[in-house]
């Protein structure tokens, strides 16, 4: 389960953001295996990240990138090619 992961990433990152200041948190479709509640969740607290720094989430799931665009004001999305 990815969860788990997810929450390592998230104390981690928020560990360091107070030492040396705010860096991008890159995530990997690490969402692929959440259901939609704690996808929006999750969602949110890489919204909070955004505030002080910038979290990148790459997924090839569309149904995240709707929640995304659904929860958070402002989400930019970029589309890769193929």
């Amino acid at each position: 389960c990815a969860l788990p992961i997810f929450a390592l990433r998230l104390a981690g990152y928020r560990s360091f953001a107070r030492e040396p200041g705010p860096l991008p948190m890159i995530l990997d479709d690490i969402m692929e295996t959440f259901d939609d509640t704690r996808a929006r969740a999750a969602l949110q607290l890489c919204a909070d990240i955004g505030v002080d720094g910038q979290a990148i989430l790459f997924t090839h799931h569309s149904h995240l990138v709707e929640l995304a665009r659904e929860s958070i004001d402002g989400v930019a999305v970029v589309n890769m090619p193929n």
